[in-house]
């Protein structure tokens, strides 16, 4: 049987020509941040306060009353964060629109789009991308258009950001996100990843991932639910485990492959070295039955 591991995929970093160039743009907000803009026309936004609003913003003639749609495409760098609060966002007159930039990736440009009705009488249309209040970002934008439309392609996103939920979009079907379990939030819980158990992780630290249950009656550590291709497959897990000191014990900590709505699982204990900080790697693998939606990855104890 052959078993197709599960990776994240890093796509090279595709810079192409971007109309942005003759927009003119400004830096909006406090700070602090920085804007620059290569030879491509690939703008790069820094927003390195968590506190306040940075950004860009520009401002075009309209030359009717009607529908418009702004577009624009947006990727990390690497190292780069676009979670949270940033979006592309419009006011014309008392219209406003927004795109939020969910579920942006290294190296992948993604296309966001916001449509705006533009009433008559408003003969300008004020632009902005930036990041606003949740945290610090730093992401890639490039092939901003404006066009006037009959109708929106998509519906008209909220002005509000969305929820956590709708923020972290599911992955492509078969494809595991974050298996590094970095960029973890202020409750430790790495990016892509939830919390599984009531008992919380320790503070973000550098370094690999500290699940510690002192509780003998609860389960705790993180979980990630990746959506099944229509065709099944094969699927294959591998954790590298490690002890943090002489004191701790690797007893009743497994890696689990459970799927959804069959609720079958397969699940192996975490194997670890002898001695502090000595790695050792746990395999286990699962076929899912036809009919399974979702394959659920625990890394619990």
């Amino acid at each position: 049987m052959r078993y197709v591991s599960l990776r994240y995929l890093l796509f090279p970093l595709v810079l192409g020509c971007a109309g942005a160039a003759e927009w003119n743009w400004t830096a909006y907000g406090k700070g602090p941040g920085n804007f620059t803009r290569d030879e491509s026309g690939v703008i790069r936004i820094r927003d390195n306060s968590p506190e306040q609003e940075y950004g860009i913003r520009t401002v075009l003639p309209v030359p009717r009353p009607g529908k418009y749609e702004v577009s624009c495409e947006v990727a990390l760098p690497p190292g780069g964060n676009a979670a949270g609060n940033t979006k592309l966002f419009l006011i014309a007159g008392k219209q406003q629109a927004a795109a939020y930039f969910t579920g942006v990736e290294t190296g992948r440009f993604r296309r966001y789009v916001a449509g705006i009705d533009i009433p008559a009488g408003v003969d300008k249309l004020q632009i902005y991308l930036y990041s606003s209040y949740k945290e610090k970002a730093d992401f890639l934008v490039r092939n901003l258009r404006m066009e006037a439309v009959n109708e929106f392609s998509v519906p008209p996103g909220p002005l509000t950001p969305p929820s956590t939920a709708s923020a972290t979009p599911a992955a492509p079907p078969g494809e595991l996100r974050n298996p590094g379990l970095e960029n973890r939030d202020d409750a430790g819980v790495p990016r892509f990843w939830r919390k599984y158990g009531k008992v919380p992780l320790p503070a973000p630290a550098p370094g690999p991932l500290l699940i510690n249950d002192p509780d003998d009656q609860g389960e705790n550590g993180i979980y990630q639910d990746i959506s099944l291709p229509a065709d099944g497959g094969n699927y294959l897990v591998t954790v590298t485990a490690a002890l943090p000191d002489a004191d701790a014990d690797p007893t009743g900590a497994y890696v689990q492959l459970r799927t959804q709505p069959d609720n079958q699982y397969r699940q192996a204990p975490l194997e670890t070295g002898y001695q502090p900080g000595e790695t050792a790697e746990t395999t286990v693998g699962m076929t899912p039955a036809p009919g399974s939606r979702t394959l659920r990855v625990y890394i619990y104890t």
